[in-house]
C-alpha cells in the first residue's frame, strides 16, 4: 500500500503526556500514557484495519523522542473516526474502558 492510499497514524496521537499543540489528537481522558508501536498496531488490527508499521520514524514536532513511529492503514472512513476507534482499542489493551 502506498502512503497516499492510506492514513498515517502516529503513536503521539494517543499519548496522554503530549499536549494537543505538539500532536495529540484525542482528549486526555481517552488517551493513554506512552503508547508503543506494538500496542498501536494491535489496536488497529482489533479495530478492523490492516496496519503497516514504520518504526524508525520520528514525529516532526517531537524529533527528540526515542519511542516513536507510525502505522499506515487503508482509507475507509474518515481519519478522525479511525483514530477514535483505535483509541478505544488501545484503552482496552491497557485494561481501561
Amino acid at each position: 500500500m502506498r502512503l497516499k492510499d492510506g492514513y498515517v497514524i502516529w503513536t503521539v496521537y494517543f499519548d496522554q503526556n503530549i499536549p494537543r499543540s505538539r500532536g495529540r489528537k484525542i482528549s486526555k481522558n481517552k488517551a493513554i500514557p506512552k503508547p508503543t508501536l506494538n500496542e498501536l498496531q494491535e489496536a488497529a488490527r482489533r479495530a478492523g484495519y490492516k496496519p503497516i508499521s514504520i518504526r524508525k520514524a520520528k514525529y516532526p514536532s517531537l524529533w527528540w523522542v526515542e519511542d516513536s513511529g507510525y502505522i499506515v492503514i487503508q482509507k475507509k472512513d474518515s481519519k478522525y473516526k479511525a483514530i477514535k476507534e483505535i483509541a478505544r482499542e488501545l484503552r482496552r489493551i491497557r485494561g481501561g474502558k
